[in-house]
């Protein structure tokens, strides 16, 4: 008798364990679920890879399971701001960040047409607004320097209608890529990458007519990667991630010379012409 006695109440405890395991492990599980969808909401969703994860979400997950640091390069200090919130955590910072920020256009006042003149506010998003800007290439540097002010760290100006980066002073905060309207300014993982200094799609011969520093998709680079350091996608030369590879002299053979790496876009203390963007 005394030992049913037992049984039975051995079985109410485990079954009131158990029943307790499987509740707490849900409403775990529901606030992971629920700290997921906040923070996946104040990510920029471009599912870039920058983080080191393969999308935004599984970035988002890994942020809500704890792992990981809340850094979000290209979304730059307003999303970790937002993410810091959702985590209940100061603002993230990093010093001798290894990213930099470059502009993937070449095309300066000299090198692209003018579809019309532009007599609004000088301010990049305002000229996309009004028929993709006044420039011919609608994806590349509206040159009006809203990244300028942007910038934490006054690293950015703009030289011939063309914004340019000091790697030197850049940290790699990403703050200048929220504030480009046209998507022109992407972050490198190393400050030795290799880019193109171009963004659009469009057909060569489009591109060719319109601006007379673009990637015309010739080929060239792509055939010369005997490591795989080139490929064409889209009408548009793409590095990869590869280090190896004799980047200099695929670099020297582009014949519109827009494939770059950081160092050769590196200028003098005092060079750059307008600090104020413009604007």
């Amino acid at each position: 008798m005394r030992t049913d006695i037992l049984i039975a109440v051995f079985g109410v405890s485990f079954a009131s364990f158990a029943a307790g395991s499987y509740i707490l492990s849900s409403l775990k599980r529901d606030r992971a679920d629920t700290l997921t969808s906040q923070i996946l909401a104040g990510l920029p969703a471009w599912d870039c890879g920058l983080c080191g994860l393969q999308d935004c979400k599984s970035f988002a997950r890994a942020l809500a399971s704890g792992d990981g640091d809340h850094r979000c390069v290209p979304g730059g200090p307003a999303v970790e701001r937002r993410i810091a919130r959702a985590l209940g955590r100061p603002p993230y910072r990093k010093k001798n960040s290894k990213a930099v920020a470059v502009v993937a256009c070449a095309g300066d006042d000299r090198s692209v047409k003018p579809v019309f003149e532009y007599a609004g506010y000088r301010d990049c998003a305002a000229a996309a607004g009004l028929y993709g800007g006044p420039r011919a290439c609608g994806t590349g540097c509206l040159g009006y320097g809203t990244c300028v002010p942007a910038c934490p760290r006054d690293a950015i100006a703009v030289k011939n209608g063309l914004a340019v980066i000091r790697p030197d002073l850049c940290d790699g905060c990403g703050a200048c890529v929220s504030a480009c309207p046209t998507g022109v300014i992407r972050m490198l993982p190393r400050r030795d990458a290799w880019f193109v200094a171009c963004s659009s799609t469009a057909p060569g011969k489009v591109k060719e007519s319109s601006c007379t520093a673009s990637c015309t998709a010739c080929g060239i680079c792509q055939r010369r990667s005997a490591g795989g350091e080139f490929s064409l996608k889209n009408n548009l030369a793409a590095a990869s991630a590869t280090l190896a590879g004799d980047w200099a002299a695929i670099a020297a053979d582009c014949p519109t010379g827009v494939i770059r790496t950081i160092g050769s876009e590196k200028k003098t203390a005092g060079s750059f012409e307008s600090k104020d963007g413009g604007l």
